[in-house]
């Protein structure tokens, strides 16, 4: 099994590594739900993450099944409005996407893994606070032998690893953050509370820092005893 996990750098106006996108690329692109949804966001810089981030999804399923143009792929609002493909697309892929300032990233996987993907941005003040009421006592532990910038860093590898782990789910923040602890790692691994009625063997984690940023994959099995994916990055 493999799971290819699309990163691209950001900057305003959007310009990204793999080339130029603009807003009038995402309105010729994006289906009408997604330019509904990006027109909501009331800042130009979330619109243009967005916008950035659901183009890249498109480009990344092309690129995995030649055999659809990227304005052509179809998405619906799943549960905890999470998208994914539209019932008529004959393909079977699982995928996830996130946007932080200035890194757009998606993974796509087939369909019989769970992936979550999730990424926080080191140039953003990080909200230690929320470690106190959101974190397990282990990685707050974990958390206190760290000191200034590095206390920072490793909040965030936690926080995108636990996201991942939810999107990977399906369910976002409708799961307590502190019922699922993040052992950090080379890999890191996850311990899961018994309310989560779920085996931690079978998820494989991943971090990877990508310029200012730290860009978090948590991947499913359907049982601990199939072998790991693996992750191929692109750009490698």
């Amino acid at each position: 099994m493999v799971v290819h996990v699309f990163v691209e750098a950001i900057r305003a106006p959007l310009v990204c590594t793999a080339g130029a996108a603009t807003l009038d690329e995402a309105v010729r692109v994006l289906d009408d739900g997604e330019i509904a949804r990006m027109r909501t966001l009331a800042f130009e810089a979330d619109r243009l993450r967005y916008a950035a981030a659901h183009l890249l999804l498109r480009r990344a399923l092309t690129q995995l099944q030649p055999g659809r143009e990227a304005h052509a792929w179809r998405f619906v609002r799943g549960p905890y409005d999470r998208p994914v493909l539209h019932p008529s697309h004959p393909e079977r892929v699982s995928f996830s996407l996130t946007h932080t300032a200035g890194v757009v990233a998606c993974a796509v996987a087939d369909a019989t893994l769970e992936v979550g993907i999730d990424a926080e941005s080191f140039t953003r003040a990080a909200p230690l606070e929320l470690a106190a009421a959101k974190f397990a006592a282990a990685e707050r532990e974990w958390l206190a032998v760290h000191d200034g910038e590095a206390r920072a860093r490793a909040f965030y590898e936690l926080w995108t690893l636990k996201e991942a782990y939810l999107k990977a789910r399906g369910l976002g923040l409708a799961l307590p953050l502190d019922s699922l602890t993040v052992v950090p790692g080379d890999p890191p691994r996850i311990e899961l509370a018994a309310e989560l009625h779920d085996d931690a063997a079978r998820w494989s984690l991943s971090l990877r820092r990508h310029a200012d940023a730290v860009v978090a994959i948590a991947v499913g099995r359907r049982t601990a005893a199939q072998p790991p994916p693996r992750l191929v990055w692109h750009p490698g």
